[in-house]
């Protein structure tokens, strides 16, 4: 499998781009959306990549996100839906605005985009939307990054023979206080004050 690919893009039209990678020219097919995100031609480039084989033919597909190539990959994965038909509709419209058509049932966003009729839009609704919905649901589970550094500041502090409640408190009063705290070694610090303070 070729994960990705680092070159300059040699040639650039609206459907493929020529890359040349080490002296290896790749012809590599990507959609409206990743050509116009594409740099100028003879600038070196990282696109991810998606490499399609069948008996008769190799197809490799560039994505300039890897949002862009995830979603292709459930694309191809639905009944009917061949690598073409996926680029055409990534083509169509942003992965977002795609997702969003998907998990509010808009049937009228669907058909809109080129290649797909109604029973396809019906079908990749059907198929999809628990998908996109799970995806959604790990997102927000995922915690955030200042979610990690107080977590992390936390157990810093408890480390150093603080109570976790004292601990907690100290570095959200620090959180709500410093808006602009760049590092976890900053947090500590600061929470570290905090508590010396209080205690």
């Amino acid at each position: 499998m070729i994960s990705f690919l680092k070159g300059q893009i040699v040639q650039k039209f609206p459907t493929k781009i020529i890359m040349d990678v080490n002296g290896v020219g790749y012809e590599v097919n990507i959609s409206l959306n990743t050509y116009e995100q594409l740099p100028r031609d003879r600038e070196t480039i990282q696109i991810l990549t998606y490499l399609h084989v069948r008996e008769d033919s190799m197809q490799l597909f560039g994505f300039v996100s890897a949002d862009e190539r995830d979603l292709f990959l459930k694309l191809i994965g639905v009944s009917g839906v061949g690598p073409r038909l996926a680029q055409g509709m990534l083509s169509g419209t942003t992965p977002q605005d795609f997702k969003t058509a998907i998990l509010t049932n808009d049937l009228g966003r669907l058909t809109a985009i080129p290649g797909v009729g109604r029973k396809t839009a019906q079908r990749l609704v059907l198929d999809l939307k628990d998908k996109f919905q799970s995806d959604k649901l790990q997102e927000m589970a995922q915690p955030t990054l200042e979610e990690k550094m107080s977590e992390e500041a936390v157990l810093a502090l408890v480390s150093l023979g603080y109570r976790q409640g004292i601990a907690q408190k100290a570095v959200q009063e620090v959180l709500r206080r410093e808006s602009d705290l760049g590092t976890l070694e900053e947090l500590v610090k600061f929470s570290l004050a905090q508590v010396q303070k209080v205690s």
